[in-house]
């Protein structure tokens, strides 16, 4: 893969995860620092010690409303599921990870975060955070605060970039994630779909999220 992403970073390095007093300063100054970086350029600034953001801001401040643009996406795992079981998911489902790293305090890869390239910019707040909760469904094993997608990602100690690198597009990701839901839990299914729709404000229409893709993906608002 040879396409370039902007992300936000800590320009800081750090050997172990940024004491508390540290992830409140990171927090202030991380939507001021925007870099445009290959996934292999990521792997190295996560395995350097950086802290970052996959989202982008407006006026340097690192807030949902304040979203600027976002390609990447990703999720963070702190046990109840392996690699290997997250990678095979993402393959069955046409959702390919870019990028696994380890997490600075995992043991074995027991704790790891898992990294998704979107074909390309989402430019809306709406549409990202669809995207995120999409994603974050069709792994529950996740930890609870990948539901935001404007989260910080620690620093790591090893990267796998997976082989096969290719982005995914929204629109498999809306047929394959209720495709998930209902293999998994066909009861809760349809609740879980009006949940997102009601979180991220984007009208249901035949039990699908109703996007203008002729529109460079715009989520439609109105029935």
């Amino acid at each position: 893969m040879n396409d370039k992403f902007l992300i936000c970073y800590d320009k800081y390095s750090y050997e172990e995860k940024p004491s508390s007093k540290a992830i409140k300063k990171i927090t202030n100054i991380i939507a001021k620092n925007e870099i445009k970086v290959s996934i292999e350029e990521l792997k190295y600034l996560i395995l350097d010690g950086h802290t970052w953001c996959t989202t982008t801001f407006i006026n340097g401040k690192k807030l949902q409303d304040e979203m600027k643009s976002q390609q990447l996406f990703a999720l963070d795992f702190d046990g109840g599921i392996s690699k290997d079981e997250v990678l095979a998911r993402a393959e069955k489902y046409n959702l390919p990870i870019v990028l696994l790293y380890e997490t600075l305090s995992s043991t074995d890869w027991n704790r790891f975060r898992a990294v998704f390239a979107h074909h390309e910019p989402v430019m809306n707040k709406q549409l990202a955070k669809l995207i995120q909760l999409c994603i974050y469904e069709m792994f529950p094993e996740a930890d609870y605060s990948s539901k935001d997608f404007t989260k910080l990602y620690f620093p790591g100690k090893e990267a796998y970039m997976p082989k096969t690198e290719k982005c995914f597009y929204l629109y498999d990701l809306l047929i394959n994630m209720p495709l998930y839901l209902k293999e998994r839990d066909s009861a809760h299914c349809k609740r879980k779909i009006e949940t997102i729709a009601k979180t991220t404000g984007i009208v249901l229409q035949n039990n699908t999220f109703k996007i203008d893709f002729s529109q460079n993906c715009a989520p439609c608002n109105t029935p």
